[in-house]
């Protein structure tokens, strides 16, 4: 059975796969970001916001930025983080060659 890998869909289509992404930066050290600072956080469904996932997030693992503030992981504890009245998080950001080593193009595993 293959399990389901977690992917996010950057501005121009292509697909970044977030494990391989913390695999490159969760040696680094992650910095503080205010949440007002972030692009893309939304409840939008479309995007795959849901309440069961926002329940489950783990607020103690920092969220994936690019060097934009775009969030491509962390959504999720950015909002739940937000709701117990917290302005900023921790998060690690990765540069576009970090990006382009997590790209999908169509492999499978």
């Amino acid at each position: 059975m293959q399990m389901s890998r977690h992917l996010a869909t950057m501005s121009d289509g292509r697909l970044v796969d977030i494990s391989k992404l913390v695999c490159l930066v969760e040696c680094r050290q992650p910095e503080r970001i205010r949440f007002s600072l972030l692009k893309g956080i939304t409840r939008s469904r479309q995007t795959g916001f849901s309440k069961k996932r926002l329940e489950l997030a783990d607020t103690t693992i920092p969220g994936i930025v690019d060097q934009k503030n775009r969030i491509l992981d962390g959504r999720h504890r950015v909002l739940k983080l937000q709701a117990t009245g917290e302005t900023s998080g921790l998060f690690w950001r990765v540069s576009s060659e970090d990006i382009q080593q997590a790209v999908i193009d169509g492999e499978e595993e």
